[in-house]
């Protein structure tokens, strides 16, 4: 199923409500306050800002099948994993609340972890479920981590992530974003990548 969000305004390359697009030129003016524009080891807020609504936009594209997601009343999780000394989990928290985004009438649930959790975890063995990888877990990470589970969406922050098995990864270049999707890896998780998200620009489709 195809999660919604109203479209009337493109914005990176995708559409999106007017409301979430006055967010984040909020979020980027210069005017909102110095701990948003300044570097924060190596990555500006800016770019961490454009990452968050790349990601929370890219989610309109992917569609889930209802036998892998949990029951509609529980929230889908959505794992940020590594350091996260860019504040990227109040980002797409802040993001995911202005826009009323949910997954097939599934809210979705933003969780922080130190590292990557072990096979026998909870949260591993419980389903369908999302992370996002950030760049200091880059160095840990190899492919047969990716959990063997129908309609778990890994995804990776930075160019250090790129043929590693991940369906998704969000790439730096200079001060924009691009994406690049891993077919193959999405659908032998069960997940569906729309074609409208692979025309648009800057979105690369790798084989690997």
């Amino acid at each position: 199923m195809e999660t919604r969000l109203l479209v009337p305004i493109n914005f990176l390359g995708f559409a999106c409500r007017p409301i979430l697009l006055l967010i984040c030129l909020f979020f980027l003016s210069a005017n909102s306050g110095k701990h948003l524009l300044a570097s924060t080891h190596g990555e500006t807020a800016q770019v961490t800002n454009l990452k968050a609504t790349f990601f929370v936009n890219t989610l309109k594209y992917v569609r889930w099948d209802n036998r892998d997601l949990p029951s509609a009343e529980i929230p889908i999780r959505l794992l940020i994993v590594g350091d996260d000394h860019t504040n990227f989990k109040s980002r797409l928290e802040y993001l995911l609340n202005v826009s009323d985004l949910e997954i097939s009438g599934r809210s979705i649930k933003v969780e922080s972890l130190p590292k990557w959790p072990k096979k026998d975890a909870e949260v591993i063995s419980s389903g369908a479920f999302m992370a996002i990888l950030l760049d200091s877990e880059s160095k840990k990470w190899h492919p047969g981590m990716y959990p063997d589970t129908p309609g778990v969406l890994v995804v990776g922050e930075g160019e250090s992530y790129l043929r590693r098995g991940l369906a998704l990864c969000l790439i730096q270049d200079n001060n924009r974003v691009k994406l690049r999707v891993n077919l193959a890896r999405a659908k032998s998780r069960n997940l569906e990548i729309s074609s409208s998200l692979l025309v648009l620009n800057r979105v690369e489709v790798i084989k690997k």
